[in-house]
Order: structure tokens, then C-alpha cells, then sequence
């Protein structure tokens, strides 16, 4: 369907909303994605901070007592 270019100018400016609204929509989604995966890049790495510290534990050798203290029972 071909219309004279004076009767596409409303429909050419309903699209050119249309196409905003939704780059606008698309621009905003990416902003929130990308401060989710920010968040959840933090969290996991300070998560991980965590699991070190408690192996790292668990890993130092208990201390040996002193010279002619008593050994525990």
C-alpha cells in the first residue's frame, strides 16, 4: 500500500515514536542489567574473599606447644 508522502507523514511519526519509546525501553534494560551483573560480580567476589580466608584457615598448621609444656590429652 503506497500513500502520497503527505499522507505518510503521521504514520512515518508514529513510528519514529514508537522507535524511541522502545530504544528508550532497550537503554534502560541494559542500564539495570548491567548494575545487576555489577552487584552480582561484587557479591561473588567477596564471596570468594570469604571461601580463601576460611581454607587458608584450615589449612595453617596447628601450633605446636612449647618446649616442656605439657602436651594436651
Amino acid at each position: 500500500m503506497l500513500c502520497r508522502p503527505l499522507d505518510c507523514v503521521p504514520q512515518v511519526q508514529e513510528w519514529k515514536f514508537k522507535c524511541e519509546a522502545i530504544e528508550k525501553r532497550e537503554s534502560e534494560r541494559r542500564e539495570a542489567d548491567a548494575k545487576k551483573h555489577k552487584e552480582e560480580v561484587a557479591y561473588l567476589e567477596n564471596y570468594a574473599k570469604q571461601l580463601k580466608q576460611q581454607l587458608e584457615t584450615f589449612l595453617v598448621p596447628a601450633k605446636k606447644p612449647a618446649p616442656g609444656a605439657p602436651a594436651p590429652a
